[in-house]
């Protein structure tokens, strides 16, 4: 196959614009399905009000998530996007973890247990039997997951299509049935003047609320990895789709079921106020078609939420935060059925725990929906100052930020239950992955150690010296000074040798660290042809000032934490790092090595960076 050909198969596997919108908008768009009775059983008819209220924010928050794309074109949402903003702070991707896989679980819950009841508007006497269908769902989910399905993008966009025709078709029956009615005027007043009292308590409880409606935007985030380049045109396209579409439908879509639909519609049977708008305003057709169109919807944002949830969790265990039996593949399918058991079985756990009432399930679901955008909007933010971004986009972003946190802040005041449920649940979330954490570095720190110490024994290694073995060495043949290398900086080393010189000492160690990410490594290690080569020519080049150069090699998951153990081991008194014009000063620069190296230092060693 030529390469011509490759590239354009390539690119036909890779999603356009519509098709990540299709994506982002089954998941988001989904929420209109139960958004608006849960805001109505909770602030009444200023549902309408709140939404539009929160518009605003919700498009700034959208265009940052096309930042996020942007920036994390290989996926992982939340976790990525806060693991490159705050680099210095590990163990903060784990909060954001632990935040949208609470997320995840109430999506999924909450996805998958109104899809049923929309079903049931069908069956009489069938919505008694919800929660065991439901959970019917959750195992043909579990199963079908860990067989492997594939979702197509494509499938997608067309059920996203039929939601939008039904939500026109809604619209215009609804608006037909008003003027019917002359009900017009009313409709207004009921919305903006709800007959209660209006009071900042209240418009802050009611835009805490509305952000339920939003909760499908990290979504995007999770599949930038698959978006047509450059990615930041086809998120941007996408998501000003999204943003047009619940920003003209979501609020109309509301205020009709509230005020057409009379109340002991909306407290008897709120789990499926759409239906039963369509039943009234459009007869059968259009009440079976959203029928039908609402529980597929559904139950796709309920398996969609399933696969994110893996997804993290499989990633946080790459990241050393999750046991690695999350990412254990079936010996079969290839699918990582531990973690999809789990994803599955949580979320049906909570529909029990609150008897399947879409209200308490709406109460629980915003702790980790904000706290996710929050800790997004925020990683944005710093990512923003620290690439010297000022002014409005800045300065708008960073209000963005305060309004979600504060729309956190009052859910949790507000709802006390969801930051009980979701508070505890992520604590202990991130205290096993912490917890698990300094038991993998542990475990990798004894395996990267008998790793060198193996290696010492290869023929390729005779030429070097271990960390053991120059530590043994030390007692002959020492040295004050480390330089630490990645190729070989002729600058460094003349100046190091002259300096070496005119204090009177003829050594110098020059430490050459293998890199090996993760915890696993190959059965037999041993220094890689580059690490030789370097160290060989970096010591010929001290000899040339008389300089003796003692050869180190070590192989670590992290160089930083690997160099600053030889200094502290060795007792040298001074470190000295080159930069590099092709990836390790950009590293460092990063913060990744060199605030690692500077933070395990003992404080009589000085660390130098020699441009």
């Amino acid at each position: 196959m030529s390469t011509e050909t490759g590239e354009k198969s390539a690119r036909s596997h890779k999603l356009g614009w519509a098709l990540v919108f299709a994506v982002v908008y089954a998941d988001i768009g989904t929420s209109i399905f139960y958004v608006p009775a849960i805001l109505y059983l909770s602030i009444g008819n200023l549902a309408t009000l709140a939404q539009i209220i929160t518009t605003g924010v919700f498009i700034s928050i959208a265009r940052k998530y096309v930042e996020i794309c942007e920036r994390c074109p290989d996926g992982g949402g939340v976790v990525s996007i806060v693991r490159q903003a705050f680099s210095s702070w590990p163990w903060l991707p784990l909060v954001g973890g632990s935040f949208i896989t609470v997320d995840y679980f109430l999506t999924s819950a909450i996805s998958g247990i109104s899809g049923v009841y929309y079903l049931a508007t069908l069956m009489p006497g069938a919505k008694e039997f919800v929660i065991p269908f439901t959970g019917a769902l959750f195992v043909a989910l579990t199963v079908l997951n860990i067989v492997g399905i594939k979702e197509s993008a494509q499938v997608t966009s067309w059920f996203s299509a039929l939601k939008i025709l039904v939500t026109f078709l809604l619209l215009g029956a609804s608006a037909v049935w008003l003027s019917r009615n002359g009900a017009w005027s009313m409709l207004f007043g009921q919305v903006f003047h709800p007959g209660v009292e209006l009071s900042a308590t209240v418009l802050m409880i009611g835009y805490a609320d509305t952000w339920l409606a939003y909760s499908g935007l990290e979504s995007a985030a999770q599949v930038s990895g698959s978006m047509e380049a450059p990615v930041s045109r086809t998120a941007s396209k996408a998501m000003w789709l999204v943003i047009i579409a619940i920003a003209v439908f979501s609020p109309p879509i509301t205020a009709a079921a509230i005020y057409i639909l009379p109340d002991h519609v909306k407290h008897g049977d709120p789990e499926s106020l759409m239906s039963a708008l369509a039943f009234m305003t459009g007869g059968s057709p259009l009440g079976i078609l959203t029928v039908i169109s609402a529980s597929t919807l559904l139950f796709m944002a309920c398996n969609t939420a399933i696969v994110g949830n893996y997804h993290v969790n499989v990633r946080l265990a790459d990241l050393g935060f999750c046991p690695a039996f999350l990412r254990r593949r079936h010996p079969r399918f290839g699918t990582p059925h531990i973690s999809i058991v789990l994803s599955a079985a949580i979320p049906m756990l909570v529909i029990l725990f609150t008897r399947g009432s879409i209200s308490a399930l709406g109460d629980l679901y915003a702790f980790g929906l904000l706290g996710t955008l929050t800790l997004s909007s925020a990683a944005v933010d710093r990512l923003r100052w620290r690439d010297g971004i000022r002014g409005w986009k800045f300065w708008g972003g960073l209000f963005t930020t305060v309004a979600v946190t504060a729309a956190w802040l009052i859910n949790m005041v507000h709802k006390p239950e969801a930051l009980l449920f979701g508070g505890i649940l992520a604590a202990i979330m991130v205290f096993l992955g912490l917890r698990h954490h300094i038991e993998a570095e542990r475990e990798a720190t004894k395996s990267f150690s008998m790793a060198e110490t193996a290696a010492a024994d290869s023929p390729e290694a005779s030429t070097v010296l271990t960390l053991e073995e120059a530590i043994e060495a030390g007692a002959i043949e020492s040295a004050d000074v480390m330089i630490s290398i990645r190729y070989v900086n002729a600058r460094l080393l003349e100046e190091r040798a002259l300096q070496v010189k005119g204090a009177g000492r003829t050594n110098a160690y020059v430490i050459y660290v293998d890199e090996a990410p993760g915890l696993f490594l190959a059965p037999e290690t041993k220094p890689t042809p580059d690490a030789l080569r370097i160290l060989g020519e970096a010591c010929a080049l001290l000899g040339e000032y008389h300089i003796t150069g003692i050869p180190i090699w070590r192989i670590a998951e992290d160089a930083g934490s690997a160099v600053a153990e030889a200094a502290t081991k060795l007792k040298v008194k001074n470190v000295f790092v080159g930069s590099s014009k092709r990836n390790f000063f950009w590293r460092m620069l990063r913060g990744r090595i060199l605030k690692k190296l500077a933070n395990s230092l003992p404080e009589e060693c000085s660390l130098q960076i020699i441009g």
